[in-house]
């Protein structure tokens, strides 16, 4: 037999409550909206939460790159290269390594060893100008790269003995 006040058998709420009917509307005021309303607001405060943190990780097209600790150095067999770079706006820090065979500076470097596999960090002798060319890649947007560089006099790359470098160390690419 249906007992007059319930509407139905079936739970209202996952813990299983009954919506009562009765003549008085405020008790349903009372006691299932404030419950609906509440998950309402729990779940768009969850999607607002989930929505900010997510925020920084959306890649944007790098503007420029500040360059600190750049240095070349030589030993026996090899030249190594080391960059720390954070790239704006993202704020975006990342280290770079890299070493070439051979005790002469190269032509062309290739790619850098780098702590976030989304940037490319190279350099290039451009002979016509007697400079060389340090070139950033940026691939964090999705089908597009965006090309920071810096150019440096040759001669800031002619040290003698250890220092294969000798220009400043910190520097900006844009």
């Amino acid at each position: 037999m249906l007992d007059k006040n319930r509407l139905s058998d079936h739970p209202a709420q996952p813990n299983n409550q009954y919506i009562r009917v009765t003549k008085n509307s405020k008790q349903i005021q009372n006691t299932i909206l404030p419950n609906i309303t509440m998950k309402l607001i729990t779940t768009l405060a969850s999607l607002a939460a989930l929505f900010a943190s997510a925020t920084p990780a959306l890649a944007q097209h790098a503007t420029s790159a500040t360059v600190t600790g750049f240095s070349a150095t030589r030993n026996a067999t090899h030249i190594n290269y080391r960059a720390t770079i954070n790239v704006n706006p993202e704020n975006a820090l990342a280290t770079f390594t890299h070493s070439t065979p051979g005790t002469t500076l190269p032509t062309n470097s290739g790619a850098w060893t780098s702590t976030d596999p989304k940037l490319v960090l190279r350099f290039n002798v451009v002979s016509a100008v007697n400079q060389v060319r340090v070139l950033l890649s940026d691939t964090h947007v999705v089908a597009s790269t965006v090309n920071l560089d810096y150019l440096s006099p040759f001669s800031d790359w002619q040290g003698a003995g250890d220092s294969v470098y000798t220009g400043p160390t910190a520097f900006t690419l844009a």
